[in-house]
C-alpha cells in the first residue's frame, strides 16, 4: 500500500484482519533489518498463519530489499501449492534461511509505505512483481469524524462533523506553512478524541456538582443540555493552539469564528496546577506571570504541555534554541509531581551524540544475538518494573535533531500500536504512564510519517523575553552565593527572611540593587543588545549566548568585590565606589560579551554607541576605543597597554614554544579567560590559523594551577568516540551512592579538555555534527550515557574550552545554536604590525646577543621581517591557493632558523646575516608557491627589502642567488656553492643505492634545492614536511634519501584495500613506540593515496598538532607503553614515576625525534579539501611546493639518461628558427641537444593535448615525471635493438655477396680436380681384388677344423649325463642322515655353561654320564678314558666348539667299531636316558649317535663316489681337447674377418671416389646454374646495402617517434594518436632531425609473424588493436588496459595460455594469493576491476625490488616475497569511464581498446561478410592468410638463406643445403609469385563484393556510437555494450 502519512494504511491492514479473524502482527521496518532478521519473522508468520504488516518497507536497505524478494517467492510459491492439496494435513514445507518450515495457508504478508519520503530506497523490480500495489484513496474525513462523534457521544454529530472537517482544510490551505504543521486525518482524530474527553469531564463536573447539592441525577438529560459545539471548540483549541507560530493564532481564532460563528471558547481553568506552577517557578527564581503580564506566554505553554501530555503519548516541543523549552518541561513534571503526589522521572536522551546502533540496540551478524540500546534499555527497564517504575510517571525526552535516519524507528511507538519491533523480532509495548518527547530546534528534516504521529507544542523566540532573563539573573544574584564554598551554607529556597545575611550576600543584594535600573526595558543592557544583532559577529549571535557571557562576567565583578572585601575585612568598600566600579564593570562586561566575537572594527563601534547611550563615565574620547580599557577594583578606567610588561628572554628561549611575550591582545584575551575560567564555564577562541589562540590559552591555563590541559585536534571526520577515548585515557570511572562519575585521575584538579578546530567536523546528511552534540549534552547535562553498559555518568572537575578558524574559512561548518548559546566566543585576530614588532623585536634582540658585532641591527632585522611578513601576508591569499596561509607561525620559524644558523658561530658579517635572513625568508614564503611569476616576485621584494633596511651591504654577497645552506660539507650550517655540493651528493648517491634504494636519480638544480629544504626541516624538532608535487616527481625518494643521509629511520605505512583504521593505529603505535621509547629518529613518509580512511587523517592532524594520539594506547597498550618509557627515561638517566611524567616525557621524544613527511598530488580539488579537513597538515607542516619538473629538470634527465647513446651528427646544422625550451641549451645546438630538446617537446605536447581534450569534456590521464622517464628508457632500448638490427643485416648481406663471389672461383678448381680422380680409382679397385682371394682360402681350413669340434661335443654331453645320476643317488642316500647330524649340533650348542661345570664337579659321576663322556672322548681321539682325563678334558675353554667342528669323514672304521661295540650295542646309551641323567651328557650323547649312523651311511656309498670321480676325470680331459681345436678355429675366422675389413675399405673408397667423381660432375652442373640464379638475389641485397644506409640516418628520428607513441599514446583514441604523431613529426621536421616520412608505426615496432599469430590468439585486424598489441608487448611499466568489450582480456588469455596466464579480480577473495604465486612462479597474472585498485599492488607497479645475497625480493604487505623474473602483471577494466588518479596514470602503460568509429566498422565488415557471404568470407580469410604466410615463407627462407651463407665454414658449393636452399627458394618464389597473381585476381573479387557492405558496416559503426551517447540521458538505464 503506497500513500502518503496519515492516510490508514496499517489500520486499513489491522482492520480487514480484524473482520477475517486473523492475528495482525505490525513490524515497523528500518534498515537494521538484515535478512537474517526477516528471515525469522517469515518464518514465525509462516509457522503461526499470522498476517505481517511491514510498515515504512522500503526503509530497508535496497540491496536487502532484492534478497528478501527470493524469500517472499518461495512462501507464494509455497502458498500456490497448497491451493492444490487436497489432504490439509500434510500440507507444504517451505525453505526460509535454510530452516524447513510448514507452510500455514492462513498467512499472508503486507507492505506499506509512504512515497518518495527522506531515508528511503526504491523497490526492485523482482519484488514489485511479487505485491499487488493499492493507492490508498483520500479517506471520507466527513464519515470517518461522524462516526468518532456518535461514538464518543455527541448527539449532534452529522452537524459538527460536517464543520469541523471543512475546517480542518481551511487551516491546511490559509495558515502558514510550517514543516511542523500537520492537519490531516491523524491531526483530526486527535482533536476528536479530546473533544470526547471534555465532554466526559464536563458530564462528571455536573454530575459532581448535582451530588454535592444532593440533586438528582439523570446522565441523558445532562447530555442533551451539553454545549456541545463550544466542547469541540475548546477541543480545536487546546490541540491546535500549542502548535501555532504567534502569527497563524489570529487567523486560526477568526476561521474558528466563521465556522462556528457566536461561540466562544472557554479556556480550561487548571487552576490547581496553575498554583504548584507558580510556587516551583519561585523556587527556582523563574518568572511566574498570568493575562497580560510578561512571561504569561511561557505560563501558557507549559500548560498546554501538560494538556497535549494527556491527549498524545508522544510530542514534540519545537522552538528554537533559548525559548525556554526544558525548563517548560522540568517545572511541569515537577508541578505534576506535588500535585498528584506521582514522582516524575525524566530521561534526557541526546539521539545525534551516540549511534543509531547505541541508541536502539543491534543484532550481531555472527551470533545473532541482540543487545539492547540506551532507548530500549530504558524502556525494558520501566517495563521490568523492578523498582516500582509503572507507579511513576516516566517521560523519555530526545533532546536532539529529529532526522528521519533514527525516528522513524519509533513510527509504530508513537502511533496507536505503541509497540517498538526490535529486528530480533520482539515487540515492546509501550506502557500507559510512559511519555516520549522531542525536544528540537526545528524540524527541518522530519518526515509527514512523524510529525503526524505527534502531538506539537510551539515556542517562538518571544515566548522568553530578555526581561525575564534578566529577572532570572537579578534573582538568582539576590539569593545564590557566587563564591562556590557557600553554596553549601544556603541551598536555594531553603533561607528564611528573617536571618541575617551574611556579609557577601550582603554585597551580592548591593549590586544587584544597582544594577536592577540597567536591565530595565529600556536599559542601556537591551539597547546594546538590541545594536550588536546587528553588527558583523564571527559566528551567529545568540541572545542568550551575549547574556550568559555578560552575567559570568558581573559576576566575576562581584566576586572581585567580595575578594576585596574579605582582605580589607576592617574597611569594606563604600557604597559610592561599589557603585562607581560595578557601573563601568558593566560597561566593560556589555562590550566583552556582546562585541567580543567580533574584529577590532565592531568592537570600536559598539563603544562608541555605548558613548551615545549612557551616563555612566567613559574613559576620555581620545583615539583609543573603549575596548582598550579595563576597569580596576577603584573603579577607574586604566588603559591594558599599562598592564603590557617589557620583557626580555634568554638566548636559549628564542621563538620556545613556552614563551608568550605579552602584548595588548594577549594580556587582555587573558584576563577575560580568568573570568571564565573560573566559573569553569566554556568558551571558544576563534580565530585565524596562528593569531596565537592556543598559546593565549595554554599561557592563562599555566598559570591556573588547578587545571590540567589536554589538546584534541579536532578535524572532518572526529566523533564522539574520539571524546569518549581521551576520556579513558586522563580520567577513571567511580561508582557513587548517586550513580557514576568520571573525574580526572589527578585529585583536585581540574581536567581542561582544549578542542581545537571544533567547527571541523562534518556534518551528517541532515546537517547535524555528532560530536558537537556530544559536547553540548556535556556542557547541558554534564554527563554521558555509557556506550558499554548504558549507564549515565556524570562529570565531575571536567571543563570543555574550544578554538577554531572563523566559519567562513573553507571546510568549516557553522555550529549549531543549542550549542553556541552556552559558549561565550571570543574573536583572536592576528597581531597587529605593532604587537608584531613587539614581539620578534625581542625575540632578535636576544637572538643577536650570541653575536655581540650584530646587536644594533636587531631592530631593521625586526622591520625587515615585519614588513615582508604583511607584504607576503597581503599578496598571497587563501582565495589564490588553499595552501597560502601566512600566519605569524611562519614569523616564528623564521627567528627560530636564524637562531640555529647563528647558534654556533662566533662571528658574522651584516652580508652573512642578511644571506642567512633572506634563506630562510625564501624557504618559509617561496618553497610553497606555485607560478614562477610569484617565486619572481617574492626574490625581488626580498631584495627590495633587505636593501631598504640595510642600505649599507655588499648586494653581491648578500643576496646572489641561488642561496644555498647546508652543513653536509662541512660541520657548520653555511653556505655553499651548487656544483660542491652536487659532486657531494653524487658520491652519496651510490652508497645509497648498494644500502637502501636502487633508483638512479638525476641531480638537477632542482633535486639539489629540494633535497636541501627537506634537511632543513629534518634537522628542526617537530620539522614536519608537506611535499605538495606529481606523482613521481620524487618526493618520496628524496626524503628517503635525505632520512638516509641524516640517519633517520624510514617508516611507510603498506596499504591495502582491507586495511582499516585498526591497522593504522596499529602502524602509528609501532612508530610512536619506536620514536618515544626507544629514541629511535624516524622518517614517517606517508603519501595521500595511503589515506584509506578520513580517520587516519584526523590521527595525524592530532598527532601534528600535540604529538600525541589520545585514545591510542588504551588498556595493556598502556601498561607496556609506560614500561617501555621507564626504561627509555632510565637509559636517559631520568628517574620518572608517575604515568603522567612518563607519558609528557614520552610526548616530548616524539616531538623531538618524529619527521613525518606528508606526499600529496596537487590537484587543486584534493588540496582545498586536505586543507579544509585537516588544517594541521598545512600549520604544521613546512610546505614545500615539488609541482611538476621543469623543462630545465627533462632536459638534464633526458641528456643524463642518453649520454651512453650515440646521436651525435658531425655535419649537423640546427635551423635558426629552432625555440629551445631550455635557457640552458647550447647555442647554436649539436645534433644530440636538438633531439634532447624533442624528448622535452613532446612531454610537454602532452599537457597541451590533455588540455585540449578537457576542454571538450573528454576524460585525461594525468602525465607525470614517470612517463617521460619510460619515454626515455623506450628510446634507449629500441634505438639499441634496431641500430644492432640494422648492423647485423648488413653484415649478413655483405656476407652474401662475398660468398657469391668466392663461389665464381671455386667452379674452375672443380673441374681441374675431376682427372685426378679417375687415376685413383683405378688403383684401389686392383688392391681390393687380391685382398678377396686369400680370404676365401682361410674360409675353407675354418670349415674342416669345426666338424672336429662337434664330434667331441656329443661324446661329452654323454658323459655329463651319466656322472649326474651316479651323483645324485649318492645325494639322496646322505641326505637321509644329514638332518639328525645338523639337529645333534644344534643341541650341542644349546649346552648350558653350568650343566657342564656341573658334570665337571662330580667326583664320581653316575654310570651313564661317564659312559656318554667316554664316548665323545673316544669319538674326539682321546685314548685315556679315565675320569680325571675326561673332567680335565672337559675343563677346556674349547669343548664345545671341538665337537661343533667335527668332520664326520675323519671317523676311522676303528673308532666306529668301537663306537657300535662298547656303547651303541649298550641299550642304556640312548638320548632320552642319559640326558634324564645329564642335560650336558644328552645333546652329546644325541650327537655321538648321529655321527656314527652317518659315517655308516658315508661307508655305504664310497664305491660309488670312486666311479664318479673316474668319469670326472675323463670328462675334463675332452674339455680340454674341445679348447683347443675352437681356438684354432677363431684365430683363422679373425684373420677372415681382418681381410673383409681391409676389403671392405678399398672398396668404399673405389665407392667414394665413384661419388666424387658424380657429384663434382652434378656440381660444376649446378654451379653454372647456382650463380646464373644468384645473380637476381646479389642485385637485391645490393639495393638492401643501400637501404640501410638510410635507415641509419633516419634512425633516431623514427625511434623517437616511436617510443613516444609507446610512452604515451595508449590512453587515446585513434584520431588522438594521430593528431600527436603529427605534432610530434612536425616538431622533427622543423628541428631538421631527419626521419622516415612514410613510418608505419605497427610494421616498425612487431613483425609479421608476432600479427600472425595475435591475430590467430583473436586479437581484431584493424590498426588500433595492432598498435594496442605492439604496446602490450614492448611495455616498461605494467599495462592497464582500458577494455569495455572484453576483447583484449580474451586475447591476452589466449596469448598467454602456454605460460599459464591466471585471471583475478581486485575485488576477488584470492586476489591477494594469486598475486603472491604469481610473483613467486613468474606466471602472468590479469587482474580486472582496477576502479576497485588495491594499494598493496604499488610495490610491484612501482618495481620496489631489493638485491640480498643473490635473491630478488619484493615487499608485498608484510612480507617479502622472492620475485621470479618472467612475472608480468596485466591490469584491466571494463569501464571506459573510470577517473584513475594520478599515482595510478604514472605507474601504469595505459592500453585503451574502447573501439573508434574506423575500428568498428572494420570488425562490422568482418562480422557482415560472414553472415552474408561466408564463401566470400572464407575466400578472403584464407587468402589474406596465405599472402601472409606466402610473405612469411619467402622472408624466413631468404633469412635461413642468409643464416646458412653466414654460418657456412669455408666454401658454398661444399655445403650442400645451402644449394639446395637457394634452389627451394628459387622454385618456392617462382610458386608464390604465381600464386599471388591467381590470389591478386580473386582478391579483385572479393574487394567488390565487400565494397557492397562497407555502407551497412559504416551505419552499424555509427549505430553505435549513437546508442552509446545516450549515456548522456540516463547513465544507468542506456548501457550498451558490444556484445550486445
Amino acid at each position: 500500500m503506497v500513500s502518503p502519512a496519515g492516510t490508514g494504511k496499517t489500520e486499513s491492514v489491522k482492520a480487514l484482519g480484524n473482520q477475517l479473524g486473523r492475528f495482525v502482527l505490525v513490524f515497523n521496518c528500518d534498515e537494521t533489518f538484515d535478512f537474517q532478521a526477516m528471515g525469522r519473522i517469515f518464518v514465525g508468520l509462516c509457522q503461526v498463519g499470522a498476517w505481517g504488516c511491514f510498515d515504512e518497507f522500503n526503509r530497508l536497505e535496497e540491496r536487502m530489499l532484492s534478497a528478501v524478494s527470493q524469500e517472499i517467492q518461495t512462501i507464494q510459491e509455497g502458498l500456490k501449492e497448497l491451493v492444490g492439496v487436497t489432504d490439509k494435513k500434510k500440507g507444504v514445507a517451505v525453505e526460509i534461511i535454510g530452516k524447513t518450515v510448514k507452510l500455514n495457508p492462513d498467512m499472508a504478508i503486507f507492505i506499506t509505505m509512504n512515497p518518495g519520503y527522506a531515508g528511503r530506497s526504491n523497490l526492485p523490480d523482482n519484488l514489485k512483481k511479487l505485491f499487488r500495489s493499492l493507492a490508498m484513496t483520500k479517506p471520507n474525513r466527513l464519515l470517518i469524524a461522524e462516526v468518532m462523534l456518535y461514538s464518543q457521544g455527541f448527539r449532534t454529530a452529522e452537524k459538527l462533523a460536517s464543520k469541523i472537517v471543512p475546517f480542518f482544510q481551511l487551516c491546511d490551505e490559509q495558515l502558514s506553512p510550517q514543516s511542523h504543521y500537520d492537519f490531516g486525518l491523524r491531526a483530526l482524530k486527535s482533536v476528536l478524541i479530546s473533544a470526547g474527553n471534555v465532554k466526559r469531564d464536563r458530564i462528571q463536573r455536573i454530575k459532581d456538582g448535582l451530588l454535592e447539592r444532593g440533586e438528582e441525577v439523570d446522565e441523558g438529560k445532562i447530555a442533551e443540555n451539553l454545549p456541545e459545539q463550544e466542547i469541540l471548540i475548546q477541543s480545536v483549541m487546546e490541540t491546535l493552539v500549542p502548535k501555532l507560530v504567534a502569527e497563524d493564532i489570529p487567523l486560526l481564532n477568526s476561521l474558528l469564528h466563521d465556522v462556528f460563528p457566536g461561540v466562544e471558547y472557554q479556556a480550561g481553568g487548571m487552576e490547581a496546577l496553575r498554583a504548584e506552577i507558580k510556587k516551583v517557578c519561585k523556587e527556582m527564581y523563574l518568572v511566574y506571570a498570568e493575562g497580560e503580564d510578561s512571561g504569561a506566554q511561557w505560563v501558557d505553554k507549559v500548560l498546554q504541555l501538560y494538556q497535549i501530555t494527556n491527549l498524545h503519548h508522544g510530542l514534540m516541543m519545537v522552538g528554537p534554541s533559548g525559548s525556554g523549552k526544558s525548563k517548560a518541561w522540568r517545572v511541569l513534571l515537577k508541578a505534576l509531581e506535588r500535585l498528584e503526589g506521582i514522582d516524575g522521572v525524566a530521561h534526557v536522551i541526546d539521539p545525534k551524540s551516540i549511534s543509531k546502533a547505541l541508541l536502539y540496540g543491534n543484532l550481531d551478524p555472527n551470533t545473532r544475538e541482540w543487545s539492547d540500546g540506551l532507548f530500549t534499555h530504558i524502556l525494558r527497564k520501566i517495563i521490568d518494573n523492578v523498582r516500582g517504575e509503572l507507579q511513576k510517571r516516566q517521560w523519555i525526552i530526545f533532546d536532539g535533531d529529529v532526522d528521519p535516519e533514527w525516528v522513524e524507528n519509533l513510527n509504530s511507538v508513537l502511533d496507536d500500536s505503541k509497540m517498538l519491533t526490535l529486528p530480533n523480532g520482539e515487540r515492546l509495548a509501550i506502557p500507559p504512564n510512559v511519555r516520549i518527547m522531542f525536544e528540537v530546534q526545528d524540524l527541518k528534516y522530519a518526515t509527514l510519517a512523524t510529525v503526524s504521529r505527534c502531538g506539537m507544542v510551539w515556542f517562538s523566540e518571544d515566548v522568553l523575553s530578555t526581561d525575564m532573563v534578566f529577572d532570572n539573573y537579578l534573582q538568582l544574584l539576590r539569593h545564590v552565593p557566587v563564591e562556590e564554598s557557600e553554596e553549601e551554607a544556603i541551598k536555594p529556597g531553603g533561607k528564611k527572611e528573617e536571618e541575617v545575611l551574611s556579609p557577601s550576600m550582603q554585597t551580592q543584594n548591593d549590586c544587584a540593587a544597582i544594577l536592577q535600573p540597567y536591565f530595565a526595558s529600556d536599559g542601556i543592557v537591551i539597547k546594546c543588545l538590541e545594536y550588536a544583532a546587528d553588527l558583523d559577529h564571527v559566528m551567529d549571535f545568540t541572545r542568550l549566548r551575549a547574556l550568559s557571557a555578560l552575567f559570568s562576567m558581573l559576576n566575576q565583578s562581584v566576586r572581585n568585590v567580595i575578594a576585596y572585601n574579605n582582605s580589607h575585612a576592617d574597611f569594606a568598600m563604600q557604597q559610592d565606589q561599589l557603585e562607581k566600579y560595578i557601573t563601568k564593570y558593566l560597561i566593560y562586561s556589555v562590550l566583552w560579551s556582546m562585541s567580543g566575537d567580533g574584529r577590532l572594527k565592531i568592537r570600536k563601534e559598539l563603544g562608541n554607541f555605548i558613548r551615545g547611550v549612557t551616563t555612566i563615565p567613559l574613559p576620555p574620547a581620545t583615539n583609543n576605543a573603549i575596548i582598550d580599557f579595563e576597569v580596576n577594583i577603584s573603579g577607574e578606567w586604566i588603559p591594558w597597554q599599562s598592564k603590557v610588561p617589557q620583557i626580555e628572554v634568554e638566548t636559549h628561549k628564542v621563538a620556545a614554544a613556552d614563551v608568550v611575550i605579552p602584548t595588548i591582545d594577549t594580556v587582555r584575551h587573558e584576563v577575560l579567560l580568568y573570568t571564565w575560567l573560573a566559573e569553569h564555564k566554556p568558551l571558544v577562541l576563534c580565530g585565524p590559523p596562528g593569531s596565537g589562540k592556543t598559546m593565549t590559552l595554554f599561557s592563562a591555563l599555566r598559570s591556573l594551577p588547578d587545571m590540567e590541559v589536554v589538546g584534541l585536534n579536532f578535524s572532518s571526520a572526529t566523533s564522539p568516540e574520539l571524546l569518549l577515548k581521551t576520556f579513558d585515557h586522563y580520567c577513571e570511572y567511580r561508582r557513587t551512592p548517586n550513580g557514576v562519575i568520571l573525574a580526572p585521575i589527578q585529585l583536585n584538579k581540574w581536567l581542561v579538555l582544549f578542542c581545537d578546530e571544533i567547527n571541523l567536523p562534518n556534518m551528517d546528511k541532515y546537517g547535524t555534527q555528532r560530536v558537537i552534540s556530544f559536547l553540548r549534552q556535556m556542557l547541558e547535562y554534564d554527563g554521558f550515557y555509557r556506550p558499554s553498559d548504558q549507564a549515565w555518568v556524570k562529570f565531575e572537575r571536567i571543563q570543555f574550552v574550544g578554538a577554531c578558524n572563523p566559519p567562513t574559512d573553507p571546510g568549516r561548518k557553522p555550529l549549531s545554536h543549542r550549542f553556541l548559546r552556552h559558549v561565550p566566543v571570543v574573536y583572536v585576530d592576528y597581531p597587529g604590525q605593532l604587537s608584531l614588532t613587539q614581539i620578534y623585536g625581542t625575540f632578535n634582540r636576544a637572538m643577536l646577543r650570541l653575536v655581540p658585532s650584530l646587536k644594533p641591527y636587531a631592530d631593521p632585522l625586526t622591520n625587515a621581517m615585519v614588513e615582508f611578513y604583511l607584504m607576503s601576508q597581503e599578496r598571497f591569499t587563501q582565495d589564490m591557493q588553499p595552501h597560502y596561509v601566512y600566519s605569524p607561525r611562519e614569523m616564528t620559524r623564521w627567528v627560530r632558523g636564524i637562531c640555529e644558523a647563528l647558534k654556533p658561530l662566533d662571528n658574522l658579517s651584516v652580508e652573512g646575516l642578511v644571506r642567512i635572513w633572506a634563506h630562510e625568508a625564501l624557504r618559509l614564503f617561496q618553497d610553497r608557491l606555485i607560478g614562477d611569476d610569484e617565486r619572481r616576485w617574492t626574490d625581488d621584494n626580498v631584495d627590495k627589502v633587505a636593501l631598504k633596511h640595510f642600505p649599507s651591504i655588499n648586494k653581491e654577497e648578500a643576496l646572489t642567488r641561488p642561496i644555498l645552506f647546508s652543513n653536509w660539507l662541512c660541520k657548520d650550517y653555511v653556505p655553499v656553492d651548487r656544483e660542491d655540493l652536487r659532486e657531494y651528493t653524487k658520491a652519496r648517491l651510490k652508497v645509497f643505492y648498494e644500502e637502501e634504494l636502487d633508483v638512479p636519480l638525476v641531480l638537477f638544480d632542482e633535486v639539489l634545492d629540494h633535497v636541501l629544504r627537506i634537511d632543513r626541516i629534518f634537522r628542526q624538532p617537530s620539522g614536519h614536511v608537506l611535499l605538495i608535487g606529481v606523482s613521481g616527481a620524487g618526493k618520496t625518494t628524496l626524503s628517503r634519501f635525505v632520512a638516509w643521509m641524516n640517519g633517520l629511520s624510514t617508516y611507510q605505512i603498506k596499504v591495502h584495500n582491507k586495511y582499516t583504521a585498526d591497522d593504522f593505529d596499529e602502524d602509528l603505535r609501532v612508530v610512536l613506540r619506536r620514536s618515544g621509547c626507544k629514541s629511535e629518529k624516524i622518517a614517517f613518509i606517508m603519501d595521500e593515496s595511503n589515506v584509506m580512511d578520513s580517520s587516519f587523517l584526523e590521527r595525524m592532524n592530532t598527532l601534528l598538532a600535540n604529538g600525541e594520539v589520545p585514545g591510542l594506547f588504551e588498556g595493556d597498550e598502556n601498561t607496556t607503553l609506560m614500561t617501555q618509557c621507564k626504561e627509555g627515561a632510565q637509559r636517559e638517566g631520568l628517574m620518572l614515576d608517575s604515568s603522567e611524567e612518563l607519558y609528557k616525557w614520552f610526548t616530548q621524544q616524539v616531538m623531538k625525534n618524529l619527521h613525518v613527511v606528508f606526499t600529496m598530488n596537487p590537484s587543486s580539488e584534493g588540496l582545498k579539501d586536505r586543507a579544509s579537513t585537516s588544517p594541521a597538515l598545512f600549520n604544521r607542516c613546512v610546505l614545500n611546493w615539488f609541482g611538476d619538473w621543469s623543462n630545465g629538470a627533462l632536459y638534464q634527465v633526458g641528456k643524463e639518461f642518453t649520454n651512453k647513446v650515440d646521436l651525435e651528427k658531425p655535419k649537423y646544422r640546427a635551423p635558426d628558427e629552432l625555440a629551445p625550451l631550455y635557457e640552458g641549451m647550447p647555442m647554436p645546438p649539436a645534433h644530440r641537444d636538438v633531439v634532447i630538446n624533442a624528448f622535452v617537446f613532446v612531454h610537454l605536447s602532452l599537457h597541451q593535448a590533455n588540455n585540449r581534450v578537457s576542454k571538450r569534456g573528454g576524460r585525461t590521464m594525468a602525465i607525470t615525471p614517470r612517463h617521460y622517464l619510460d619515454f626515455i628508457h623506450h628510446f634507449v632500448k629500441l634505438y639499441n635493438e634496431k641500430r644492432s638490427d640494422l648492423e647485423e643485416q648488413q653484415l649478413h648481406l655483405n656476407i652474401g655477396l662475398q660468398k657469391i663471389r668466392e663461389t665464381v672461383d671455386q667452379v674452375e678448381d672443380l673441374q681441374k680436380s675431376l682427372s685426378i680422380k679417375r687415376i685413383e680409382l683405378e688403383e684401389k679397385n686392383n688392391a681390393a681384388n687380391a685382398k678377396l682371394k686369400q680370404m676365401v682360402k682361410d674360409q675353407q681350413e675354418a670349415e674342416r677344423k669345426k666338424v672336429t669340434s662337434q664330434e667331441i661335443q656329443v661324446a661329452l654331453i654323454e658323459q655329463t649325463k651319466v656322472i649326474n645320476e651316479k651323483q645324485t643317488d649318492v645325494m639322496e642316500d646322505l641326505s637321509k642322515v644329514e638332518p639328525a647330524v645338523i639337529e645333534a649340533q644344534q643341541a650341542v650348542k644349546g649346552i648350558k655353561r653350568q650343566h657342564l661345570v656341573e658334570v665337571r664337579a662330580l667326583p664320581n659321576p653316575p654310570a651313564l654320564v661317564k659312559l656318554a663322556i667316554e664316548s665323545i672322548c673316544l669319538m674326539l681321539g682321546e685314548q685315556d678314558l679315565d675320569w680325571k682325563s675326561l673332567r680335565s678334558i672337559l675343563m677346556k675353554e674349547n669343548f664345545i666348539s671341538l665337537i661343533i667342528n667335527y668332520k664326520t669323514e675323519e671317523i676311522s672304521d676303528e673308532i666306529r667299531n668301537k663306537m657300535k661295540k662298547n656303547y651303541m650295542s649298550n641299550p642304556d646309551y640312548c638320548y632320552e636316558k642319559v640326558n634324564r641323567a645329564s642335560l650336558a651328557c644328552g645333546p652329546m650323547c644325541k650327537w655321538a649317535i648321529a655321527q656314527i649312523q652317518y659315517a655308516d651311511m658315508l661307508k655305504r656309498v664310497e664305491p660309488l663316489r670312486n666311479e664318479l670321480q673316474e668319469l670326472e676325470d675323463h670328462s675334463s680331459e675332452n674339455k680340454m681337447k674341445a679348447a683347443e681345436v675352437n681356438k684354432l678355429i677363431n684365430e683363422l675366422e679373425k684373420s677372415i674377418g681382418k681381410y673383409k675389413e681391409e676389403y671392405a675399405v678399398l672398396i668404399s673408397q673405389a665407392q667414394a671416389i665413384k661419388q666424387d667423381l658424380a657429384a663434382v660432375e652434378s656440381k660444376v652442373g649446378r654451379s653454372v646454374n647456382l650463380l646464373k640464379s644468384l645473380d637476381g638475389e646479389k642485385q637485391r641485397w645490393e639495393s638492401g646495402s643501400e637501404t640501410f644506409k638510410s635507415q641509419m640516418s633516419t634512425i633516431i628520428g623514427d625511434v623517437l617517434l616511436s617510443s613516444a607513441f609507446m610512452a604515451y599514446a595508449g590512453y587515446f583514441d585513434q584520431q588522438m594518436r594521430r593528431n600527436l604523431f603529427t605534432a610530434w613529426s612536425a616538431h622533427l621536421q622543423q628541428a631538421h632531425v631527419q626521419f622516415r616520412n612514410d613510418l608505419a608505426r605497427t610494421e616498425y615496432l612487431s613483425n609479421a609473424d608476432d600479427r600472425l599469430r595475435w591475430q590467430a590468439n583473436t586479437l581484431p585486424a584493424d590498426d588500433l588493436c595492432t598498435e594496442n598489441a605492439i604496446m602490450l608487448k614492448r611495455y616498461n611499466r605494467y599495462p592497464l588496459i582500458i577494455d569495455p568489450s572484453g576483447q583484449a582480456t580474451e586475447f591476452i588469455m589466449n596469448e598467454y595460455r602456454d605460460k599459464k596466464i591466471t585471471k583475478t579480480s581486485f575485488l576477488d577473495d584470492a586476489f591477494r594469493k594469486n598475486l603472491e604465486s604469481a610473483l613467486r612462479f613468474g606466471n602472468p597474472l590479469l587482474v580486472q576491476d582496477v576502479e576497485s585498485y588495491d594499494p598493496i599492488l604499488n610495490p610491484v607497479l612501482n618495481r620496489e625490488l631489493r638485491r640480498t645475497g643473490g635473491r630478488v625480493l619484493i615487499t608485498l604487505g608484510d612480507q617479502d616475497i622472492d620475485l621470479s623474473p618472467t612475472f608480468t602483471i596485466f591490469l584491466s577494466t571494463r569501464d571506459p569511464l573510470v577517473e584513475f588518479p594520478p599515482d595510478i596514470c604514472s605507474r601504469v602503460t595505459f592500453v585503451n581498446f574502447t573501439v573508434t568509429r574506423s575500428s568498428l566498422q572494420d570488425q562490422c565488415l568482418n562480422q557482415v561478410l560472414k553472415s552474408e557471404r561466408p564463401d566470400v568470407d572464407a575466400k578472403r580469410s584464407d587468402l589474406l592468410k596465405l599472402q601472409g604466410e606466402f610473405q612469411l615463407k619467402l622472408r624466413h627462407l631468404e633469412k635461413s638463406l642468409l643464416q646458412a651463407l653466414n654460418e657456412s665454414k669455408g666454401k658454398i658449393l661444399d655445403d650442400n643445403s645451402i644449394i639446395t636452399h637457394l634452389e627451394t627458394l628459387k622454385k618456392e618464389a617462382a610458386e608464390v609469385a604465381k600464386k599471388v597473381e591467381e590470389t591478386d585476381v580473386i582478391m579483385a573479387e572479393v574487394e567488390t563484393v565487400s565494397q557492397q557492405y562497407v555502407p551497412l558496416a559504416m551505419s552499424c559503426s555509427s549505430i553505435y556510437f549513437t546508442l552509446e551517447a545516450l549515456k548522456q540521458v540516463h547513465i544507468y538505464i542506456y548501457i550498451w555494450t558490444l556484445r550486445k
